[in-house]
C-alpha cells in the first residue's frame, strides 16, 4: 500500500494500525509491506490457528525481502514491525493445553527475531539499529478509563462489551443494530479480545507522534 486513501469498502472492519499509520498519520510518502494474515498465532507448532507468524517470517519475509536489505531498506527511512499475540490469548482462554504454552510461545517470537536480524545481516547491538516496544497495554487503559482523553476514540460509549451483530455485515462506522446498546463506532471492542477501529486509529497517532519523537 502507498498513500492512496483507505478504500471506503474496507471501512471499518479491515483496517487495522498499520493501514491508519501509512495513509492517515504519515507525513511524507510511506510504502508499506504488510505480511500479517487474518487469525495468525506466533507458532502454529505450539497453538494452531491457520496461518503464523513463523511461516510469514520464515517462508515470506526472510526469503523475499531478508536479503534484499542494500536494495531496499534504507535504516534512515525504514521500520519493521510486528503485532502479534491476540489470538494465542483468545485461545489460550479457553484451552488449558495453549494456556500453558506461553514460555514456549515467548521463546519462538525470540527466536524469529534473531532470524530476521541474521537475515538482514544485523547484529543486537548494530549501531544504526533502533529497537522500541509501544505498550499497547498503557494506551488501552488509558482509553478505557476514559475514552474523550484520545481524539481517535472520543466517541466511544461502550468499553466493556461487544455486539455480535456488529461481527459482520457491517457498511458504514456509525452503522447501529437494535440488538446492541450503541452505533458500531462507540463499542471499544469489536469481540472478546480484538479493538476496533477506532483504537486501531490511536495506535497509529501515538507510533507515529513516537517516530517523530
Amino acid at each position: 500500500m502507498g498513500n492512496p486513501q483507505i478504500d471506503p469498502s474496507k471501512e471499518p472492519m479491515e483496517n487495522k494500525w498499520i493501514s491508519y499509520l501509512t495513509t492517515q498519520y504519515n507525513d511524507s510518502m510511506i510504502e508499506t509491506y504488510n505480511l500479517a494474515l487474518t487469525s495468525s498465532t506466533v507458532d502454529g507448532s505450539l497453538i494452531p490457528h491457520g496461518a503464523d507468524l513463523v511461516s510469514q517470517v520464515q517462508e515470506t519475509f526472510i526469503p523475499n525481502y531478508g536479503s534484499k536489505k542494500g536494495d531496499v531498506w534504507d535504516p534512515s527511512t525504514t521500520l519493521f514491525a510486528s503485532f502479534i499475540g491476540v489470538n494465542d490469548v483468545e485461545i489460550s482462554a479457553s484451552n488449558v493445553t495453549a494456556a500453558g504454552k506461553w514460555d514456549n510461545i515467548f521463546q519462538s517470537y525470540s527466536n524469529l527475531a534473531d532470524q530476521a536480524r541474521m537475515a538482514m545481516n544485523l547484529s543486537s547491538t548494530y549501531s544504526d539499529v533502533s529497537v522500541f516496544t509501544f505498550e499497547t497495554d498503557v494506551l488501552f487503559n488509558l482509553i478505557l478509563d476514559d475514552p474523550s482523553s484520545i481524539k481517535e476514540t472520543a466517541q466511544i460509549t461502550n468499553t466493556t462489551g461487544s455486539c455480535p451483530a456488529y461481527r459482520k455485515d457491517v457498511s458504514a462506522p456509525d452503522q447501529s443494530d437494535p440488538s446492541c446498546s450503541a452505533p458500531y463506532n462507540q463499542y471499544f471492542w469489536q469481540d472478546g479480545l480484538h479493538p476496533m477501529f477506532t483504537v486501531h486509529q490511536a495506535i497509529a497517532a501515538q507510533v507515529a507522534e513516537g517516530l517523530r519523537g
